[in-house]
């Protein structure tokens, strides 16, 4: 339980980077589109992920979450909707 918790506190973080480079217009779109591809790979592989059923989640976040906050926005936490959505859904899916 406890590896769960770590494993969705790092997905967690990953997200709200993800959602970062997603709504900034300064960073390259490819920089976002790697993060999003190791994300996946490690989602595919990852025994619990697969249980709690990270990757469908992820692969939904990526296609459907266009939330950004107001572009002089400093805290990343107010960017994406569904990611937050998915994330406690995964918190209460582990147990």
């Amino acid at each position: 339980q406890r590896q769960a918790n770590a494993y969705i506190k790092y997905v967690e973080r990953l997200l709200v980077d993800r959602q970062n480079l997603f709504c900034s217009h300064f960073v390259p779109r490819h920089n976002r589109l790697d993060l999003e591809k190791n994300m996946l790979y490690r989602a595919a592989t990852d025994s619990m992920a697969k249980r709690v059923g990270i990757e469908a989640g992820l692969k939904d976040i990526f296609k459907h979450d266009k939330h950004c906050a107001n572009p002089l926005n400093t805290d990343k936490q107010k960017n994406g909707r569904l990611m937050w959505n998915s994330i406690e859904k995964w918190k209460t899916k582990k147990d």
